[in-house]
């Protein structure tokens, strides 16, 4: 976080430059599961049936509820949510966009490819995954393997038109931050360096806790 606010100090930012703190942050997020599995496994295989019914209902509310809220109407309406739900994002960094920004932003929801049936349908899967796991969590030689697998990064098993999509969406995206950087107000840039230097003012506090009371917090 500091070394991309560090990065933000200049004027205009390449697509280039921003793409590393994205694979970082992804890295970070699959050391996180990695690092998560035993607890969780050891978690989850205490729940009872009347918890994983739970969950699966969820999983089925949730999934008709991501339908309405991405699926929703036309094209038109589904560009115009992409729209805000995007400005929505941007504005705790940026604050309140400008015209220009609007506009850009508007333009980069044109020019998606289109994605999110296919999102959700690998979502549907990990989730039956997730819940036929959970059938033999009684069974430790038997559910390890499967949540392992239910854990397991998800890129391969996505078709190559699919895979193909993401990328050029995620280098879309990518450029489009960089341009709304450049379009940036000194008072957004504020913003956006108070932002970033507040998270990682947080999470610098979680690192510098004392060892005892992170495993009392973890129950350990």
């Amino acid at each position: 976080l500091r070394s991309a606010n560090a990065l933000l100090v200049a004027e205009r930012v390449e697509p280039a430059q921003l793409e590393p703190f994205l694979e970082r942050g992804e890295a970070l997020w699959r050391e996180i599961v990695a690092e998560l599995e035993p607890d969780l496994r050891v978690l989850l295989a205490g729940l009872s049936e009347e918890q994983v019914e739970e969950l699966a209902a969820a999983f089925a509310r949730r999934g008709e509820e991501a339908r309405k809220e991405f699926l929703s109407g036309d094209e038109a309406a589904q560009h115009a949510a992409r729209v805000e739900r995007m400005e929505e994002r941007l504005r705790r960094w940026f604050g309140r966009m400008t015209p220009a920004q609007r506009e850009r932003i508007a333009d980069w929801s044109r020019a998606l490819r289109p994605t999110t049936d296919a999102w959700l349908e690998d979502r549907a899967r990990w989730q039956a995954e997730l819940l036929d796991a959970l059938r033999v969590r009684a069974d430790a030689a038997a559910f390890a393997p499967r949540l392992a697998q239910a854990l397991a990064p998800r890129e391969a098993r996505w078709s190559a038109v699919h895979r193909e999509a993401v990328a050029y969406n995620r280098a879309r995206t990518l450029a489009l931050l960089a341009e709304l950087h450049a379009l940036s107000s000194a008072s957004q840039r504020r913003s956006l360096h108070g932002e970033i230097d507040a998270l990682a003012a947080q999470f610098a506090g979680m690192a510098c806790a004392e060892p005892a009371r992170v495993s009392a917090v973890g129950g350990r």
